[in-house]
């Protein structure tokens, strides 16, 4: 396990607050990140691997999270479309 990149990529995304890191687990070996878990839609699936773009030393992501679809609610459809569309 690389500690550096780990605790940037933990930093990264708790940080997010678009994320809910508590449903998510990150492994880092040398220069490789794999994100595993569940999030509620393709777009927070994204976002988890979008905010770790920025570190330096990650050379491949690997994006295993899962998509579990919530209920449909007005308030998550909006928000969604307003990050969306900025």
């Amino acid at each position: 396990m690389n500690s550096v990149l780990f605790g940037q990529v933990t930093k990264a995304l708790k940080k997010n607050s678009y994320l809910d890191f508590s449903t998510m687990t990150c492994e880092t070996e040398k220069d490789r990140v794999v994100l595993r878990g569940v999030v509620p839609s393709y777009f927070e699936k994204q976002m988890a691997q979008e905010s770790l773009r920025s570190i330096e030393g990650i050379g491949e992501i690997l994006n295993e999270l899962e998509v579990l679809k919530r209920p449909h609610h007005p308030f998550f459809s909006t928000m969604e479309n307003r990050i969306l569309n900025k």
